[in-house]
């Protein structure tokens, strides 16, 4: 049983993104959001220059202080789930413990875990594990996040650190919970958080060895980000006046990162077909494809997006003076996944493939920074409830560049 963990933290684009009006009757258990839209939607892990890299452990107090990084906030959980064991995170987090997902992803899994020991079906060797959880004389379980997924684009990257976490921690604590156990935790943390635990697990029972990463390339990536920017001791107050700033300034930065089609060789399957609330994944095997990211200082909030989504269905409904707009939002444009994803970048426009990028728009200054893109990149698409971009590159080489450019506000 490994000790501790490296692990790099890809984030996910949608090709496509169509979605349903919200069910007033439809329950969920989803932490995040009181209850959700079904969706149809083609996921695709972004393997490129762009990830988190998580590290996890199984420490003593009195070994915490060589394991943790001194620049980067720690974060401890105010009334520990367990007497004699602690959960500690360690990261550039924009939110309080409690409601970071990672240690959601840990209250989730310890209470399955207990839901099953308590089964007459289950045999002693569970017990064991629970017991031995909170007598271990390795008190904290450590979880560092070197975070470069920015918040609020789109691309999951707390959905991803989710997936990873209860997979690890499964691990780590030898749960001993399956597959089915795990996409139950996951799908009650986040409708994106089930498709990363597929596709990590590669459909086996363990992590699949391709995303493990170690500590000389965690060291490396911890000094290139750190000399790029001041990591702020209060990740709170950064993450509050980044967003003020972003709606006050008149210019928005804008980062490009690069997803490759060779650095996945050793993977069955790099998308999937999603629908319903994110329970449903069914692999989809295509030939990956060359992108380029587009991340933005914006931060789009879901619940706004599509609450604005709602209201657009709602008026379009009612009044007949919305029709002119249907041409550019429409919820009704079939999308076949059957086809590969390139086809249907080339296929469809931006406004066919995401139903959320016209609410986004209204809410967020987008278009400008389409019409931009469109002009250096041709076609543009939208990730998700935004605000990240992405295209298809022209050239197929392989090799990885950064460029940062500005744009003018709406």
């Amino acid at each position: 049983m490994p000790r501790e963990l490296y692990i790099k933290a890809y984030p996910k684009i949608n090709i496509t993104l169509k979605i349903q009006t919200q069910d007033s009757t439809s329950q969920t258990q989803n932490t995040r959001e009181p209850s959700l839209h079904k969706l149809s939607s083609r996921f695709c892990l972004a393997l490129g220059e762009l990830y988190d890299i998580m590290y996890f452990t199984l420490c003593s107090e009195n070994a915490l202080h060589d394991k943790q990084d001194s620049k980067i906030p720690l974060f401890r959980e105010q009334t520990p789930l367990h007497t004699q064991r602690q959960l500690v995170l360690q990261g550039n987090f924009d939110c309080e413990i409690e409601s970071n997902l990672i240690y959601k992803a840990y209250k989730i899994l310890l209470q399955t875990a207990k839901q099953q020991v308590t089964c007459p079906s289950d045999n002693d060797s569970k017990q064991h594990v629970i017991s031995d959880l909170t007598t271990s004389k390795e008190s904290l379980l450590f979880v560092k996040v070197l975070k470069n997924i920015p918040t609020g684009s789109g691309l999951g990257g707390g959905s991803v650190n989710a997936a990873i976490s209860l997979i690890a921690m499964n691990t780590l604590l030898n749960l001993g919970l399956n597959v089915d156990s795990v996409l139950q935790c996951a799908q009650a943390l986040g409708s994106d958080v089930p498709f990363f635990v597929v596709l990590y697990l590669q459909g086996e029972q363990n992590l699949h060895t391709f995303f493990l990463s170690n500590p000389k390339e965690y060291a490396l990536s911890f000094l290139a980000k750190t000399s790029e920017q001041n990591v702020s001791p209060n990740p709170l107050n950064a993450y509050y006046a980044a967003a003020s700033q972003a709606q006050t300034e008149s210019h928005i930065r804008t980062q490009t990162y690069n997803i490759e089609s060779n650095v996945a060789q050793s993977l069955s399957f790099c998308s999937a077909n999603v629908f319903g609330t994110g329970e449903v994944i069914i692999p989809f095997y295509e030939k990956p494809i060359c992108l380029i990211l587009h991340c933005n200082s914006i931060a789009c909030h879901t619940g706004k997006v599509y609450a604005m989504f709602d209201k657009l269905q709602t008026e379009t409904t009612e009044s007949k003076r919305y029709s002119a707009h249907s041409k550019h939002y429409s919820t009704q444009q079939n999308i076949d996944l059957t086809k590969d994803s390139k086809t249907l970048l080339l296929t469809h426009s931006i406004f066919e493939l995401n139903d959320l990028y016209k609410p986004a728009s209204m809410i967020y200054p987008l278009e400008s920074m389409r019409h931009v893109l469109t002009e250096k990149y041709g076609k543009v698409f939208f990730s998700g409830s935004g605000s990240t971009f992405f295209s298809l590159k022209q050239s197929q080489e392989t090799t990885y560049h950064r460029e940062t450019f500005y744009y003018a506000r709406d």
